[in-house]
């Protein structure tokens, strides 16, 4: 996600639903290092200041 994040909490679920990673949101942006992450599909969901965006991504 290319946005201005603020204070929150970001999500990343597969699949099937699961979360699979979890990490605060402490800054206007943020790396997330998703190596470890099985190749697939994946869901990242931010959660900030009363916002909720998504994006779509797959891990090759």
């Amino acid at each position: 996600m290319d946005a201005s994040l603020g204070m929150g909490e970001l999500t990343i679920v597969d699949g099937l639903g699961r979360t699979v990673l979890t990490q605060r949101i402490t800054g206007e942006r943020m790396q997330l290092d998703v190596s470890g992450l099985a190749s697939g599909s994946y869901i990242a969901i931010s959660r900030s200041e009363g916002a909720v965006a998504s994006v779509r991504f797959v891990k090759e």
